[in-house]
């Protein structure tokens, strides 16, 4: 193995591409549900649906897309960066065609509309993603070395998620008409559009030079043909049979479930159930992405430290405390001054971000280590496609919880003309959040718990 150094102005470079992907995925996760109930009065099972088909395709092709890049061997732009620049450009087209869906046209065809443009968008998601994770996982090849890559990944990540929440402070104004203005959303859609070309294709420039080294790690490997779909289906489970693949699987998957929750019906909550302005809601959101980029540091020393599984459990306790104090706040919003009442909400928003910091560095750093050991067992790189299994398993849990999401939205009666909602609907939403949270919580931690590989673990294994 070449035991080139990647410098710090590399790892620069390479967290920058996770900014830009992460603007406009963000800028979906946050709005696409409300834009389209309260904004478009699409009903939220169509929404639901809409959305959740195009998870569950962004889903499918991404073993796919991991296996393309795998067996990829272009002289110039290797493995990864000729898909990263293809998906690049497509995401930031695709942004802007989904947000720009014409107001005017009946409600079915605005859910067609939205669901091919939504499902082309994931695609070049795929495209970009998949490879770019893969490349984080080639650069380093340390154990704290790779915890510290994808904390300055997630940094950038989440600098990319407070982005579209900084847009909405300062295009979302109350005089401009909130968030259910419809213009407003078109303005988004440029300004992230724009942040995602220069931020994407500054990190393909800025890591190119990294392609020579990189094809060391395969270049006596003849590229494997490419599996057929059903195929890819058959090693995800091939992988995910082996208990610590499977332990990390479940339990990245089922976590971030609590960001499908917060992202689906966030806003209606803050909107409807508190009563809060869009500049309160922004700062809420600026808590929350604040709490999870600074917490970054903290978990990678904890995680040095005291194992990083155990650090990953400790993050997901410091989430469930968050959660209980808003589940308080909530219980008791009507005996609580308002002015308190938003500070209340402040700081429950914050410990839940100061805990999901950790869900969005670490299991990815254990995953890595994971694939670091098969690359070292069988001689054979293929971060591609391993990475491809995580983000399938992640999507597919994503897509249902969206599916349960807008059908719950349509059951508790959510009423998209109505600019006050019902006292019943204001609760429902509330513990549709709360517990959607508490569940993925438990959950995951269960999962997680099950993992059982160690740093002296995976040092040995790695040079076997």
């Amino acid at each position: 193995m070449n035991s080139y150094k990647v410098n710090f102005s590399g790892k620069l470079f390479y967290g920058m591409g996770n900014a830009g992907y992460g603007v406009v995925s963000q800028t979906v996760n946050n709005f696409i549900m409300f834009f389209g109930t309260a904004v478009l009065a699409i009903p939220g099972s169509l929404m639901g649906i809409a959305i959740a088909l195009s998870v569950m395709w962004d889903a499918f092709t991404d073993p796919i897309a991991g296996s393309i890049s795998d067996r990829a061997r272009y002289q110039k732009f290797g493995r990864r960066h000729g898909f990263m620049i293809i998906g690049c450009i497509g995401m930031a087209f695709f942004n802007i065609l989904l947000w720009t869906t014409p107001a005017f046209l009946p409600v079915f065809v605005k859910f067609i509309w939205i669901l091919l443009i939504l499902i082309l968008l994931e695609t070049c998601n795929t495209f970009f993603i998949t490879p770019y994770t893969a490349l984080g996982t080639e650069l380093v090849d340390d154990y704290n070395e790779r915890t510290g890559i994808q904390s300055l990944k997630t940094v950038f990540f989440l600098v990319g998620l407070i982005v579209p929440t900084l847009l909405m402070g300062a295009l979302f104004s109350e005089a401009s008409g909130g968030i259910s203005n419809y213009q407003n959303y078109v303005w988004l859609a440029v300004c992230t559009s724009s942040i995602c070309i220069f931020l994407g294709m500054t990190c393909i420039l800025g890591t190119f030079k990294y392609i020579p080294y990189l094809k060391t790690r395969y270049q006596n490997q003849p590229p494997e043909p490419l599996p057929k779909f059903t195929q890819s289906i058959k090693n995800f489970f091939i992988t995910f049979k082996q208990k610590n693949f499977r332990a990390i699987i479940l339990g990245y998957s089922l976590s971030l479930v609590s960001a499908a929750f917060l992202t689906g019906v966030g806003l209606h909550v803050f909107e409807y159930s508190f009563h809060l302005l869009t500049s309160q809601t922004t700062i809420l959101m600026a808590f929350l992405i604040t709490a999870t980029i600074i917490s970054q540091l903290f978990w990678y020393l904890i995680s040095k430290k005291f194992e990083k599984k155990n650090a990953l459990l400790c993050a997901l306790g410091v989430c469930a405390f968050g959660i209980i104090c808003f589940a308080l706040t909530f219980i008791l919003k009507t005996y609580i001054n308002k002015n308190y009442l938003f500070w209340c909400l402040a700081f429950s928003v914050f410990v839940c971000g100061f805990g999901t910091g950790a869900l969005y560095s670490l299991p990815i750093s254990m995953y890595a280590d994971l694939i670091a050991i098969e690359r070292s067992k069988t001689s054979s790189d293929k971060s591609a496609t391993y990475t491809s299994f995580l983000t399938f398993a992640y999507k597919i849990a994503n897509a249902l919880t969206l599916v349960i999401i807008g059908i719950a939205l349509d059951i508790i009666g959510f009423d998209a003309s109505a600019s006050v909602q019902l006292a019943s609907v204001q609760q429902a939403l509330g513990w549709l959040l709360i517990i959607g949270v508490a569940l993925s919580i438990i959950v995951s931690f269960f999962f997680y718990s099950k993992f059982n590989l160690t740093k002296k673990d995976v040092e040995i294994n790695s040079k076997c």
